[in-house]
């Protein structure tokens, strides 16, 4: 049984998707506040960056306040860079598997985040 499933749509825009569950389980456990609040919406084709979703994921493992390796592990993601101290983390603890070049940049849409997260820290399948 999946017990994020709704009888109500939290975000006025992903009523009856196919990510509507795994978008208001995002909600429920603070992963997410969407994109707007008035109306409450999560845009979910609005495309996110993997650094991003690396900031996503961390923040939900960690919040903001974790150690990371200072020695930058991909030669596109410099210290400086807003998404550093996340993307460093998810190298550090094995979560991406990126060699050389992380592609920081790089979009996805926000259902794709969506789906993996809540596969991964809610357990939903």
């Amino acid at each position: 049984m999946n017990t994020a499933q709704s009888n109500f749509s939290i975000f006025t825009d992903v009523a009856g998707s196919w990510s509507e569950d795994y978008i208001n389980a995002m909600y429920a456990v603070r992963l997410t506040t969407g994109c707007n609040q008035c109306p409450l919406q999560y845009c979910p084709t609005e495309q996110m960056t993997r650094w991003q979703i690396a900031a996503l994921i961390i923040r939900a493992s960690y919040g903001e306040d974790f150690s990371y390796p200072t020695t930058p592990y991909f030669s596109d993601v410099a210290a400086s860079d807003s998404g550093f101290k996340y993307i460093q983390k998810m190298k550090a603890l094995g979560l991406t598997k990126a060699e050389g070049m992380f592609y920081p940049d790089r979009v996805v849409t926000r259902e794709e985040m969506a789906a993996f997260v809540s596969k991964t820290f809610i357990g939903m399948e």
